[in-house]
């Protein structure tokens, strides 16, 4: 709260972006970058895990692109420091078998049956894909899918397992969708 008019009854939120000087009456100083501050406040705050402000005299910060996080706990910190939180290159990108909505702190490896190798050219960010028939991943955060190896098949998308030929079936190739019948003799 402020007041820069004498005699007044009430004393007005300072705007949004602004913060109460110290030992002043008015608003007139502004959250710097990396920072924001909520109408009402007399402070400001750094941006959380997966956020960032690049202007000065915002009252909140802007999330991380999805497929990019932000944490000062990350590895690609350098020992010792945090990031800045005042620019959008101190989000990084997840690394291949991750993905991440917009605003994490951290990077969710793909669930098992899914994959992801490389950044989607149209979204710019890693997205998981399935893994497709013939083919399985039986661990998360995985890079690739597994091709169902000679006897085993796999029909179905999004699969961690490939399935055994049945009896008088057989499989003679890797990543195979289905078996065929074994020639009667």
């Amino acid at each position: 709260f402020y007041q820069d008019q004498a005699g007044q009854q009430e004393c007005p939120y300072c705007p949004f972006g602004y913060v109460k000087a110290v030992d002043s009456e008015s608003c007139e100083v502004g959250c710097e970058i990396g920072s924001y501050t909520l109408s009402g406040t007399t402070g400001c705050g750094l941006c959380p895990n997966g956020e960032y402000q690049d202007q000065t005299k915002q009252s909140s910060c802007k999330d991380c692109d999805r497929g990019y996080f932000l944490s000062d706990n990350s590895k690609n910190i350098t020992p010792f420091t945090t990031a800045r939180h005042d620019n959008k290159n101190d989000c990084f990108l997840c690394a291949a078998g991750m993905f991440s909505d917009a605003g994490f702190q951290f990077c969710i490896m793909c669930p098992s049956g899914w994959h992801q190798s490389t950044i989607d050219a149209e979204a710019k960010h890693y997205k998981c894909v399935t893994c497709t028939v013939g083919k399985f991943g039986n661990k998360a955060g995985a890079k690739n899918c597994k091709d169902c190896p000679i006897g085993f098949y796999q029909n179905e998308q999004t699969s961690s397992f490939c399935l055994p030929c049945r009896a008088g079936y057989y499989e003679d190739e890797l990543g195979s969708s289905g078996c065929a019948n074994c020639a009667k003799g």
